[in-house]
């Protein structure tokens, strides 16, 4: 990863609770790790079926929409 590209990982988390509280060192490991994955549109991301997580994804574009059983396809009331 060049060093602007390096840069443009930190500067993104930065603008994000509670990467925003990380000293840069923190960030700089962080971002060097971090693995650009790409979903197409409507593509189920995670379901309870799925098991324990075993991957924290950091949606730099687009939307994530979440889903309770029996309600595919309709959105949910509230937000968070």
């Amino acid at each position: 990863m060049s060093n602007d590209s390096l840069q443009d990982v930190i500067d993104f988390l930065r603008n994000h609770a509670t990467f925003d509280q990380m000293a840069v060192p923190r960030l700089a490991f962080l971002a060097r790790r971090l693995r650009p994955v790409f979903f197409a549109r409507d593509e189920t991301v995670a379901t309870p079926e799925s098991g324990v997580a075993d991957h924290l994804y950091i949606i730099r574009n687009g939307r994530i929409r979440s889903e309770l059983p029996g309600q595919v396809g309709q959105p949910r009331s509230g937000s968070w």
